[in-house]
């Protein structure tokens, strides 16, 4: 039985390193169902029994609950360190270009991790820290998030970036939530900060910071007088403009743009 569940774990995508042996750990159960079945099959049709009765018993994919269990650290910090809200968000995951949609996603901004609420198959749910060198993107409530490495297989940034396209460069932004370090009667443990945001401009394998808006004009200095009307006239402050309405200055620089 052991030299059958390790040919097992040399099947599954790598890497698998020792962060990840809580899913050896979730299986352990369906191990025993399926050994004491004591049915004669070949190696390979016991494999796929084996991984069929997994995502059965525990209610997902096996590679989606590739990471660590995931026990939340906040205490009595006033606050919380998630994107958006303290509560679980409806999201999808896309894991080694597979696509897990509706998942219960929480997206930990003090720790760049992603943390999934995933069903045990018995009416009990458990928290995963999910592996960032497995997830390739994920969405939470129209926001898209992808790991650096999309953009440079190479680079040491492990992080995830909210994204979206521009005409030949990408508009990054990387946020950030962090304890304040004040002590009080209310907050004995201090209390988080409002998410901070910093922007960034991916081009031709270069990265570029463009956090004010001095630098967003310099960046695109042919464009400078544009920008600036298309700011005034509908009220956007570069520096604490939201997601949508970066969009929208993003879309209208790549519409004027020649191809």
């Amino acid at each position: 039985m052991q030299l059958f569940i390790f040919e097992y774990i040399k099947k599954f995508p790598e890497p698998f390193t020792g962060k990840t042996w809580l899913f050896v750990w979730l299986l352990f159960p369906a191990v025993c169902s399926f050994h004491s079945q004591g049915i004669a099959q070949t190696q390979d049709e016991n494999l796929r029994e084996f991984y069929n009765q997994i995502s059965t018993i525990y209610s997902t994919d096996p590679l989606l609950v590739n990471g660590t269990v995931y026990l939340e650290n906040i205490g009595d910090v006033k606050g919380h360190p998630y994107f958006l809200s303290g509560d679980w968000l409806i999201g999808d995951v896309f894991i080694r270009e597979r696509f897990y949609p509706d998942q219960k996603l929480k997206y930990n901004l003090e720790t760049d991790d992603l943390i999934l609420n995933t069903g045990m198959g018995d009416s009990t749910f458990t928290t995963i820290r999910l592996n960032r060198a497995l997830v390739d993107s994920f969405n939470i409530q129209g926001y898209h998030f992808v790991h650096f490495r999309k953009f440079s297989a190479t680079d040491s940034l492990d992080k995830f970036f909210e994204s979206f396209d521009g005409r030949e460069f990408t508009f990054l932004r990387h946020h950030n939530k962090a304890r304040d370090g004040k002590y009080s009667e209310n907050s004995p443990g201090g209390s988080y900060n409002e998410m901070t945001t910093t922007n960034f401009i991916f081009k031709r394998g270069q990265l570029f910071k463009i956090n004010s808006k001095r630098e967003f004009y310099h960046f695109f200095a042919d464009k400078k007088k544009d920008i600036r009307k298309y700011l005034r006239a509908n009220h956007i402050k570069y520096r604490k403009a939201t997601t949508p309405e970066l969009k929208l200055l993003i879309s209208h620089i790549s519409e004027t743009t020649q191809p």
